[in-house]
């Protein structure tokens, strides 16, 4: 079996009645605190000595006994700027200073629905932070003076979609949204909360740091966004706690009220990883404490559960090897998990949502380790549509998607990555040239060994291991000896094998 199981007392491997058995999936396995035990968890002896695992769409899970179980989550703050600009060399502090200059004139907050809001102040909240680094003192007053206009109608109920509150589910809605179920990307019925929001709540912080008086005139409304998605236990009779939030599972779900077929479902785990990391700044910028030590534990679980059930590398992956080919999960649900998004299935999409938008709390999900992995195969894509076609897997590659893939780049390579930057002129409604330029100029790669180069997208069918043993989905279904999955010709695939687009491998028809 996969995993660690265990059985018997103690916090190793949960504390109390040693006769109720739980299942742990692997996260909870890598965080097990065994502070004052003998051991780390074993292989199981907890199912009546039974050496047991229950294969799920998140890998093995793990017999554990006992009523509570003792976990600990290392808490993290990524800062509010990608760090100090007296590093930067000449050149690049001098083009970082020139272009927020610029970026300053060409960014505005007029949105009319709150995602597209929300990515507009995100834009301006990390231009501010940008700006006020640098000592670019009339660049700062320029961009909080643009973020006081672009919330001023939101917050006093004058805007065209205005806000409200939903009494029956407790939360924050606005009227386009309850009114259709499909405006606002689905927000009157809970859709994305976290994304949105989670900009709103960014963008609010650096109005309490730079303009208080603005940010105490208008409180109230930012409260009642803050309890929309980071309730605190037992803080408010009026909204649920961390909404959005699973404890269990430790990442978020996206998906609201819809009913799906395969249940909850997530795509942007950095957008969610966005959210809290907005409620940290603004802990800060209050200084409320409490609930910014909440928030960084919200946004330390998001982490843990985007690395393990987003991220895969050849070494480290939940997934059989065929998917885990594909480095990222695109869209993680409770019963599924692809790796494509709701509006295509190109690398560059499925790894770029899952990095934008690029903030200092991203340097905690992309480590030089994974992007060395990572990076050579949705570089591949990009060279590909560079090479002719204008395409990568069917889809047209837009400049703000390559700033992104530039941006994952600039982990492992920030001289070609600042390169690209400073080739792109667009950049979206939620990113600015500016952004990237910081970005790209603070990546250390004083530990990273080579430069990785594009590489071929993944042969996906030469991926699948024959022995049943080596398949998940075998295992799963207690087959574990002879060749489930064989390559050669005339061999017959059993179901449990990996699926290649959507369709399992077929029998040789001659037999």
């Amino acid at each position: 079996p996969r995993g660690r199981p265990r059985g018997g007392g103690g916090a190793a491997s949960g504390e109390g009645d040693a006769g109720l058995l739980m299942l742990a999936l692997p996260h909870h396995v890598d965080l097990w605190d065994a502070a004052g035990q003998d051991e780390e968890p074993s292989p199981a002896e907890g199912a009546a000595g039974l050496q047991l695992s229950w294969f799920t769409v998140k890998g093995a899970m793990t017999p554990v006994a006992g009523s509570r179980w003792s976990m600990r989550v290392p808490l993290q703050d990524p800062g509010w700027v990608y760090g100090d600009v007296d590093s930067l060399s000449e050149e690049h502090r001098a083009a970082l200073e020139d272009q927020v200059t610029l970026d300053v004139q060409g960014v505005g907050v007029n949105a009319q629905d709150p995602y597209n809001l929300g990515k507009q102040v995100g834009r301006v909240a990390l231009l501010a932070a940008t700006a006020d680094a640098l000592g670019l003192d009339e660049e700062l007053a320029e961009l909080v003076a643009q973020l006081e206009n672009g919330f001023l109608p939101w917050f006093d109920g004058r805007n065209q979609d205005t806000m409200l509150f939903d009494s029956a589910y407790g939360g924050v809605v606005c009227k386009n949204g309850l009114q259709n179920a499909m405006s606002d990307y689905g927000s009157g019925y809970y859709n994305d909360h976290h994304f949105h929001y989670g900009y709103f709540l960014q963008a609010a912080a650096v109005l309490a740091r730079y303009s208080p008086g603005f940010y105490a005139d208008h409180v109230a409304a930012v409260e009642a966004i803050r309890l929309d998605i980071g309730a605190m236990p037992g803080e408010s009779k009026s909204f649920p706690v961390a909404r959005m939030k699973d404890f269990f599972d430790f990442h978020s779900w996206a998906s609201g009220l819809f009913v799906q077929v395969n249940g909850k479902g997530q795509e942007s785990s950095s957008e969610s990883l966005n959210a809290y990391y907005g409620m940290v700044l603004l802990g800060q910028a209050t200084g409320n404490a409490e609930f910014e030590q909440w928030a960084k534990l919200l946004m330390s679980m998001e982490i843990i559960g985007a690395k393990k059930y987003w991220h895969s590398t050849a070494e480290d992956s939940v997934y059989d090897s065929v998917f885990a080919a594909n480095m990222m999960s695109g869209v993680v649900g409770a019963l599924d998990v692809t790796a494509s998004t709701w509006f295509g299935d190109s690398f560059v999409f499925v790894h770029g949502i899952n990095v934008m938008p690029i903030s200092p709390a991203t340097a905690l999900l992309l480590t030089p380790e994974y992007v060395a992995e990572e990076y050579p195969i949705v570089a591949a894509e990009v060279q590909e549509a560079s090479g002719g076609t204008g395409e990568g897997n069917g889809k047209a590659i837009e400049p703000q998607w390559k700033a992104i893939i530039a941006g994952i780049q600039a982990v492992v390579d920030p001289a070609g990555a600042w390169d690209k930057i400073h080739a792109i002129n667009d950049f979206g409604s939620g990113n600015s040239k500016s952004n990237m330029y910081f970005w790209v100029a603070t990546r250390d790669v004083t530990n990273v060994s080579d430069v990785p180069t594009p590489a071929a997208v993944p042969d996906f069918a030469a991926l699948i291991d024959a022995e049943c043993e080596l398949n998940t989905g075998c295992v799963a279904m207690g087959i574990t000896s002879g060749m489930c999955c064989p390559v050669e010709e005339g061999g017959v695939s059993l179901g449990c094998c990996p699926h290649i687009d959507d369709e399992p491998l077929q029998p040789d028809p001659t037999l």
